[in-house]
């Protein structure tokens, strides 16, 4: 059994359904048969409608039936919608902050379910700011860029930004200094020598990169050609490469290489250290810079421990992100498939 739709009260129905068609990943739309003021959502996959009707309009039957309003109604009832989608925490945040509206959220509400991760509840808030608007956007032009980046200049006003916005969390930021550049290369590099043998690991690979047409997988496009890869000093080493020469003006990667670490490797900390990840992804895309986000250096001990030793401190590094400039402005790219939402949406 699934559910085909739901109908819900609001004040202001098009920003409502605007806000779920974000959530939902799919669009938003006029619905007439409850009057001009009312709109509808649809999940990107078609499978789900909500209906986002003027608070006070209630549907009528016998000879006048249809939606009516009432002169009487009221913010309170019992009315409610619990939404589970294959977002990141950070991106529904947004999502909801660039609508005006105010969001709680409740890490690991279920002890005895752990892959819930977090409950996020929205309340009317005051109109969005513009940097809140900016973050919002970048959502839809995020993506991960394997090829060489130009430096991320100004990186002094970027970095002290990421420091704000990260300040109080429970993940350190670090990055990497030219004098440790080299040591981090290396590690890159021997932690993918240590895993040709590994044949779990490099069948795994192949099934995410060599699907093509698939709706799941990394697009072909996505993945360097053997010739961009060589200007990419830390990169992941992918089974497989693409094809052609793009941005052969960037003579190597001048990215900043970024290090997020968490006291421990808790459920807790980790969860906050992916939160704090996408916030610093929106971040950087609204300021116009490419990122690339690692995780083979971590998968290993010997070259976690290196990473370690790099940002000096005891902390457990959890993720590594490139930060730079892409000489292309306004190209178009594909984006990384998401699951089937019926596979992740329930309605409680």
């Amino acid at each position: 059994m699934k559910i085909a739709h739901a109908s819900i009260p609001a004040d202001d129905p098009k920003n409502v359904a605007h806000v779920l068609a974000e959530l939902l990943q799919g669009e938003a739309l006029p619905f007439p048969p409850a009057g001009p003021s009312a709109w509808m959502a649809w999940s990107g996959d078609g499978a789900l409608e909500l209906e986002v009707t003027p608070r006070g309009n209630v549907i009528t039957f016998g000879q006048d039936q249809g939606w009516t309003p009432t002169p009487q109604s009221t913010r309170y009832s019992e009315v409610h919608l619990a939404l589970c989608v294959d977002r990141p925490e950070a991106e529904i945040i947004k999502i909801a902050e660039a609508a005006g509206w105010q969001v709680t959220v409740e890490r690991c509400p279920n002890p005895r379910d752990h892959d819930h991760l977090a409950s996020a509840v929205f309340h009317p808030a005051q109109s969005a700011d513009e940097h809140a608007q900016g973050l919002a956007e970048a959502i839809r032009t995020r993506h991960t860029d394997r090829l060489a980046f130009e430096a991320p200049e100004p990186w002094a006003d970027i970095e002290q930004q990421l420091r704000t916005v990260l300040r109080g969390a429970a993940t350190y930021l670090d990055v990497i200094d030219d004098d440790g550049r080299s040591a981090l290369a290396d590690a890159s590099r021997e932690s993918e020598q240590d895993r040709l043998g590994d044949a779990s690991y490099r069948y795994e690979l192949l099934w995410w990169t060599g699907r093509s047409g698939s709706e799941t997988g990394v697009p072909s496009s996505a993945i360097p050609s053997r010739t961009e890869a060589s200007r990419v000093d830390v990169a992941r080493d992918f089974p497989t490469y693409g094809s052609g020469d793009r941005r052969p003006q960037v003579d190597r990667d001048h990215s900043k290489i970024l290090v997020l670490s968490t006291y421990d490797d808790s459920r807790d900390n980790t969860l906050q250290c992916g939160e704090a990840l996408s916030r610093v992804l929106l971040e950087c895309t609204a300021a116009g810079l490419a990122t690339c986000t690692l995780t083979h250096m971590i998968e290993l001990h010997a070259s976690r421990e290196i990473v370690r030793r790099l940002t000096g401190r005891r902390a457990e590094p959890q993720v590594l992100i490139r930060v730079g400039r892409a000489p292309e402005v306004g190209q178009a790219f594909v984006l990384t498939p998401r699951r089937p939402l019926a596979d992740v949406l329930h309605l409680s």
